[in-house]
């Protein structure tokens, strides 16, 4: 970095001139005005002393032995750190070749001899506030080509048409060249319309709009490479002016990945879509009532077997809890099955009554999120009054079963005891006189044992 221009002492001047006298009267100059001098015979050793010292500002003379004013500049240029130097090149000569031949080999400026002292000073001090300035200003370009490179997006400045100039790129940065595949030089001849494609140019001439209107504007944009590949852009457009001229700032951010990321998305909706229609249509083909509850037990979806159970619409029973739907009650079940599923994260069963008389075997099933928390539950309810029926009955005629064994059993129990009784009465009253008391004893013993056996053979015939 430059001193302060103004801080005179500090500023180190090489004089390099074979002529010791034009040396000393330069340096007793120069020392007169603050500053420090160096001085040097010829190019030689001013190259040696430029190399180690690297002074601010160097008074070169032309014509030197070893090594003339025109080499020993050129070489100083090559020094590390030499190119920003101000070089000011002392000479007698005055023809224009001599001085084309100076500054190209990189002198800043001439003084012609003989020198006027008194301007010297003022002119050295000018050339360190330009070189201070120059420096400044390559140190900002510097920042501000790392900031234009340092991205990741797309930066470009270009010219809006203007009467019969075409709009052109005047700026690309680094991101630019590799993503387009153009070199800055081919950049600068093209136009952005030479990149947007048929299918988007309608939305260039919309962003040219937007900036005109609002001086900003942003749009997505597909854009031609120079190897034919289509890339989506989103271009991010500011307008200025540079040097009377409509600008425009536009920072392009490659969204390739992002359509890609939408276009995988909405497949993924419409593979949903598609699913979900063929589960509602499975889910609507089952006869059964089958529902899917929040935690709060209200109806998210019923299929057309719920509705029909109901006599109603599905539409209608969704955010009515189920509890309202199938009692019209404000209050949940006692021993709800819902809930128990809820509380314990596995598929719980029980039956469930209505007032029309039927009963249901329910089922619900937990539905877990990505945590392993129940977040729903489905519901499934099956009509079981039949086969309640089925088996009340079945165990009413297992009951008269076991009954028709037991009477059948008794009977035959009864049954060999009681005919012995009859024979023996009837041995009995045959040998009784007529009229006598035990014939009249006997006769009633068989007719009772006769009613005994006639309720015999009735269980035996229910058996």
């Amino acid at each position: 970095m430059l001193p302060d221009p103004e801080a005179s002492r500090q500023s180190r001047i090489l004089v390099i001139d074979d002529d010791v006298i034009i040396r000393r009267l330069v340096r007793e100059a120069l020392q007169a005005e603050g500053f420090t001098v160096q001085e040097a015979a010829d190019g030689e050793e001013g190259l040696a002393l430029f190399t180690r010292q690297k002074p601010d500002v160097v008074l070169l003379d032309v014509v030197m032995p070893k090594r003339d004013g025109f080499t020993t500049c050129a070489a100083m240029r090559q020094v590390e750190g030499g190119a920003g130097v101000p070089i000011i090149m002392m000479t007698g000569l005055e023809d224009v070749d001599s001085i084309r031949q100076g500054y190209e080999a990189g002198a800043t400026d001439f003084v012609t001899k003989p020198i006027k002292w008194p301007i010297l000073g003022q002119r050295i001090r000018y050339m360190l506030r330009a070189g201070k300035a120059m420096e400044d200003l390559k140190r900002n370009e510097e920042r501000y080509r790392v900031l234009f490179n340092s991205g990741n997006d797309v930066i470009c400045v270009y010219q809006l048409p203007q009467g019969d100039q075409p709009g052109r790129f005047i700026e690309a940065n680094t991101v630019a060249v590799q993503k387009l595949g153009y070199s800055r030089e081919e950049l600068q001849a093209l136009t952005p319309s030479d990149f947007i494609s048929a299918r988007t140019r309608a939305q260039l001439d919309r962003l040219t709009d937007m900036v005109l209107r609002d001086r900003h504007g942003v749009v997505e944009l597909d854009v031609m490479t120079k190897h034919q590949q289509i890339i989506p852009f989103e271009i991010n457009a500011h307008l200025f002016e540079l040097s009377g001229r409509q600008t425009v700032l536009a920072i392009a951010r490659d969204i390739s990945e992002r359509k890609r990321a939408e276009e995988s998305l909405r497949k993924s909706e419409m593979e949903n879509r598609r699913l979900l229609e063929q589960f509602r249509t499975l889910f609507d083909g089952i006869p059964d009532p089958l529902m899917v509850l929040t935690p709060e037990l209200k109806i998210l979806w019923a299929n057309r077997g719920a509705a029909r159970a109901i006599k109603g619409r599905a539409a209608d029973m969704v955010g009515k809890s189920c509890h309202e739907v199938w009692h019209h009650r404000a209050a949940p079940c006692d021993d709800c099955h819902a809930i128990r599923s809820l509380r314990s994260g596995k598929t719980e069963t029980g039956h469930m009554p209505t007032a029309d008389g039927r009963i249901w075997g329910m089922r619900t099933f937990p539905i877990k999120d990505e945590m392993g928390r129940v977040s729903n539950v489905i519901e499934l309810a099956h009509d079981i009054t039949e086969k309640i029926r089925l088996q009340t009955e079945t165990i009413r005629a297992g009951h008269l079963a076991a009954l028709g064994e037991l009477a059948a059993g008794v009977a035959h129990e009864i049954n060999n005891p009681i005919n012995g009784i009859i024979n023996y009465a009837q041995i009995l009253a045959n040998k009784a006189a007529e009229q006598s008391p035990e014939r009249d004893i006997s006769l009633r013993i068989i007719r009772e044992s006769d009613r005994v056996a006639t309720i015999v053979r009735n269980l035996l015939s229910f058996a």
